[in-house]
């Protein structure tokens, strides 16, 4: 095992529950789309599937308000790569929903954190509502 995979692990650690974690259950649900059926006018099939990771909340500094991109309440959220079950965690994409502490956001802006392309993880940018 390489000094990048032991970070890799460190940061699971990290953004797990319990244990030495500092994070929270996180609650992503990922649509995959339909498929657009012509008879019936509409797009059919679309399923939705709860995944259920953790992650840690971060708040923005109070200058990073005055950005275009950054509106008042956004918060940042780093969420493992890894599911609580163990199984690795798709990349969030914008427009996905998560529940955090019994708060419903939207994805916003999604940036991967890595070691050297190992894959750390995620920063999300999300937004109430």
């Amino acid at each position: 095992m390489g000094f990048h995979d032991r970070m890799r692990n460190m940061v699971i650690r990290q953004l797990g529950v319990g244990g030495r974690g500092k994070g929270v259950d996180v609650l992503l649900d990922k649509t995959t789309p339909g498929v657009y059926n012509p008879k019936a006018g509409k797009v059919e099939g679309a399923t939705t599937v709860t995944l259920v990771g953790s992650g840690v909340r971060v708040n923005y500094k109070d200058t990073a308000y005055k950005s275009e991109v950054i509106v008042y309440g956004d918060f940042q959220l780093y969420l493992s790569p890894v599911l609580q079950d163990g199984t690795e965690c798709p990349k969030p994409r914008p427009g996905d929903t998560i529940i955090i502490q019994s708060e419903i956001v939207k994805v916003i802006a999604v940036s991967p954190f890595n070691d050297n392309s190992a894959n750390c993880g995620w920063k999300l940018q999300v937004r109430n509502g």
